[in-house]
């Protein structure tokens, strides 16, 4: 017979020396908003995923669509372009079964119709000049090895006024992605702050934001609504969905119907001049600080990455295990409970130093 202890398992990483890991690296890094939102879910995934490679890339038929949506909006956003040439073109040598044919021709229509209502939208506010696909690669060099953050920006909106560039970040989206920062502090979900450090690290000089955006493209199957219409469907479901800067000088800038906008989601202000509880807006401090943690929160995952920290630590808050989401190395980890590293959501953003609508 085996002696039970022989049988026994320690799941636990037993790490690499950081100058095993730079040797492996080439002394390169390169990270960005998905890669560190990986590290901070779960350490070891990103272990597997980045370093070892695992998460090999494949491009799916929904991934398409929304390359698809990203294309035309991109180029036609601002000027008159063949929608349908484009995807012709797009999509050209790419061989597709009857159901992916028939929902490539559903697509179109829709296509057009956001790019159209898109558009339209530009009539909302006076940040009148475009900038779409703009890559942002910020140097974070140090100790001899190459270190890189970078991303891509969907599109920006601004204006320059006197010395100041306002600017407002907005990314399409296909799926439902979470906005909230109730997780910020921990590292999680930072698309859209992240959009704010990347802007303040870019070619543009003396920045004033006035919101950071996800909108969601693509239109679902909506419902028969008595009280909405299906374009007034439409154009509720296209409104931005983010934060935005408090500041009125700013705010008019960005959506003259603010007090109750036909742009941002949920904005609304009162007859006394607050906005209600449900507005997501940040006053300038509260960006600054924003901008501060950001900041510190890449400075520690590239620290600790370097440094070969590669431990099983999914986050957990409550019962909803964060890091284990859509996780595909469950076979790999055995995650045990001791490995779960306990988070606790802060839905009043008080690390931002109040809530939301003071």
């Amino acid at each position: 017979d085996i002696p039970l202890y022989l049988l026994s398992y320690d799941n636990k990483y037993k790490g690499i020396s950081k100058e095993s890991l730079h040797d492996y690296l080439n002394n390169k890094l390169t990270l960005s908003y998905s890669s560190m939102n990986i590290y901070n879910e779960c350490a070891f995934r990103y272990y597997l995923s980045y370093i070892l490679k695992l998460n090999l890339y494949e491009e799916t038929f929904m991934t398409l669509i929304g390359n698809i949506y990203h294309h035309i909006l991109e180029i036609g956003i601002s000027k008159d372009i063949d929608v349908d040439t484009e995807i012709d073109s797009y999509i050209k040598d790419r061989k597709f079964t009857k159901k992916e044919a028939f929902y490539i021709e559903k697509l179109r229509e829709n296509v057009k119709i956001t790019l159209t209502m898109i558009k339209e939208e530009m009539q909302y506010s006076k940040l009148d000049s475009i900038l779409t696909e703009k890559e942002v690669v910020i140097d974070k060099s140090r100790n001899n090895i190459d270190i890189k953050f970078k991303g891509f920006i969907d599109k920006l909106i601004y204006k320059k006024v006197n010395d100041d560039v306002v600017v407002a970040v907005i990314d399409y989206k296909t799926g439902n992605p979470d906005i909230n920062l109730k997780y910020a502090k921990d590292g999680l979900n930072l698309q859209l702050p992240i959009y704010l450090y990347l802007i303040k690290n870019s070619d543009l000089k003396n920045i004033k934001f006035a919101g950071f955006y996800l909108q969601k493209v693509m239109f679902p199957n909506f419902n028969i609504d008595k009280k909405m219409s299906l374009m007034d469907q439409r154009k509720d479901y296209l409104k931005l969905e983010g934060y935005t800067n408090k500041s009125i000088d700013t705010l008019e800038l960005l959506d003259i119907t603010y007090k109750d906008s036909a742009l941002i989601k949920s904005l609304k202000q009162k007859n006394d001049g607050n906005f209600y509880a449900y507005s997501k807006v940040l006053n300038n401090g509260q960006l600054d600080k924003l901008y501060e943690l950001m900041d510190n929160i890449i400075e520690a995952d590239i620290n600790n990455i370097l440094d070969a920290k590669f431990d099983i630590n999914p986050k957990k808050d409550g019962y909803d295990l964060i890091g284990c989401s859509y996780c595909p190395y469950h076979d790999i980890c055995y995650k045990t409970k001791n490995d779960e590293a306990l988070i606790f959501s802060d839905d009043k953003l008080s690390f931002l130093g109040g809530d939301e609508d003071e």
